[in-house]
């Protein structure tokens, strides 16, 4: 491995775990309509012109979790605390 994917690893690692531990409780409906088209999955859900790559990308990804038995809801459920 160069050093170049090396340090490209270590910098995607460490924004991870900076930003998976923070994730926000105040969702928006921009990303609440992104979510239900990432989680319906139909061709024509999965089509946007402002979001070419980031629905085809979120639905192979949790396609992906799901064929190795990672199964979660692209939308969560509000809870009250």
């Amino acid at each position: 491995m160069g050093s170049r994917t090396g340090s490209f690893f270590l910098i995607v690692f460490i924004g991870l775990c900076l930003y998976l531990p923070l994730l926000t409780q105040n969702y928006d409906i921009n990303g609440l309509a992104e979510a239900a088209a990432v989680q319906s999955g139909g061709a024509v859900d999965l089509w946007n012109p402002n979001h070419m790559l980031y629905r085809p990308v979120g639905y192979f990804v949790q396609k992906s979790l799901a064929a190795i038995g990672l199964v979660f809801d692209s939308i969560p459920c509000p809870t009250t605390d």
